[in-house]
């Protein structure tokens, strides 16, 4: 068995978002219905560790200036937002009043909502999203 068949791919991959209480895939109003999601990189890609080893690297010049590592929760949640940012590659039909544009702020305003952000968490650490020929979660 040829192992390397199922090492994650480095692509972006489409997340569906789902309704918070009836996980019922989200589409738009308009016909034809078009999903509404987010197209990321997983947490094995070289986007996601390259901004992880960033984060370890500033927390480790600062345990060193220290003497400790020395975190607050806020700063853990941020650096959570920092590594989602890092890896959203573009929004598909998301609007938060407005439809919303990829760019940076944007990605930390709807990271903001807590069902988002626990979505995205979730998709980007599961590997089954980003093994294979799938192009979309189910």
């Amino acid at each position: 068995m040829n192992l390397s068949n199922y090492n994650t791919t480095d692509e972006a991959r489409f997340l569906h978002l789902r309704h918070p209480s009836s996980n019922a895939k989200l589409f738009t109003g308009a016909d034809p219905k078009e999903p509404i999601g987010i197209t990321l990189f997983g947490s094995d890609s070289a986007r996601f560790r390259k901004a992880q080893h960033a984060q370890q690297t500033r927390r480790l010049s600062g345990a060193s200036k220290r003497g400790r590592i020395k975190l607050r929760s806020e700063e853990i949640e941020a650096d959570a937002t920092d590594l989602m940012v890092a890896v959203t590659e573009s929004l598909h039909n998301v609007e938060l009043d407005k439809p919303l544009e990829n760019s940076e702020s944007n990605y930390r305003k709807l990271y903001d909502i807590l069902w988002i952000r626990d979505q995205v968490d979730d998709f980007i650490n599961e590997r089954e999203n980003y093994v294979g020929n799938s192009l979309t979660n189910s």
